[in-house]
Order: structure tokens, then sequence, then C-alpha cells
């Protein structure tokens, strides 16, 4: 499983830049551009590869960031950082994330 994690996934990391030569386990949420999977969950923040946020991440397709699914892998499963998403999608991301693990009231 690991070789396919590090080979064909690609991850937003949730963590600040600053923060990640700490962990040694990172939170991410998958990015993905199969048409199939676009926008499938109220969740879902869909990212354009030729929008300033897609171009700013290193995005080569249209991707969705899948709010509903969050991992935490060893942080040396991440082989090489593509991009950085602008503050406003991240803090979309992180919104989305945060309704998922919301309490319930």
């Amino acid at each position: 499983m690991e070789e396919s994690i590090k080979s064909a996934a690609r991850w937003f990391v949730i963590a600040s830049d600053e923060c990640i030569p700490r962990l040694s386990t990172i939170t991410v949420v998958p990015l993905t551009s199969n048409p199939r999977d676009k926008v499938r969950d109220l969740l879902d923040v869909m990212i354009s590869a030729n929008s300033p946020a897609g171009k700013a991440g290193g995005l080569r397709q249209d991707s969705v960031a899948a709010c509903t699914f969050v991992y935490s892998y060893p942080k040396d499963w991440v082989v090489a950082k593509i991009g950085t998403l602008p503050k406003e999608v991240v803090d979309e991301i992180c919104k989305q994330v945060a309704k998922l693990i919301e309490p319930s009231k």
C-alpha cells in the first residue's frame, strides 16, 4: 500500500509548513481529478486547474478536495510538495473538514 500512496496520490496536507518538520504523522485530504468523483458531496471543494488557486497548487487537472475522507499517514510517505494553495482555498477546505468532525449538537 505504501508504494501506491507514494506514486499515485495527491494530498492536501492539513498542517502549516512551519509545523510539518516537527510532525511524524500528517493529516491529509485526498485530491482527486477523476471526473466521476467531481463534487460528489456537499463537503467537497472544487479547484479548477486553470484558476489562480489551481496554478498555485501545482494542479494539472481540475481537482476536488474530498473533505469527507480525512487520513493520517507517516510524514515520510509524502515524497514531494507540488504547490501551495491560496489561503481562501485552504480556509474553505479546513471549514469543510471542521464540519465533518464537529460534534453533533
